[in-house]
């Protein structure tokens, strides 16, 4: 990375580009994604629609919320309310070594 340069100009995903951040409009698209003429019509509007879209920080969201709620229950990963009791069993099937 050089001084001159946009750090951001390197391989992003679409959704990850943000037009609102960037300040990225439909008609800027030639001269800021490499190879946007390349793409058809259908790939143009796809792009388009990918950068505008917040399905990626609606999705992060939702997973953050549900995992801030699985820290506070107490236990993470393991729905304890649907374990099934087990019954202790009354004797031993294999002895235990003699050291324990």
């Amino acid at each position: 990375w050089r001084q001159a340069d946009d750090c951001y100009t390197l391989y992003l995903h679409p959704e990850c580009y943000e037009a609102s951040v960037f300040g990225i409009k439909e008609k800027d698209l030639r001269k800021k994604i490499y190879g946007y003429e390349a793409l058809n019509n259908t790939e143009r509007a796809r792009l388009w629609k990918e950068m505008r879209s917040e399905g990626r920080m609606a999705k992060a969201s939702k997973e953050g919320a549900n995992a801030t709620a699985e820290y506070s229950s107490g236990s993470v990963g393991i729905d304890t309310k649907s374990l099934p009791e087990v019954p202790v069993p009354k004797d031993m099937a294999v002895p235990m070594p003699p050291f324990q």
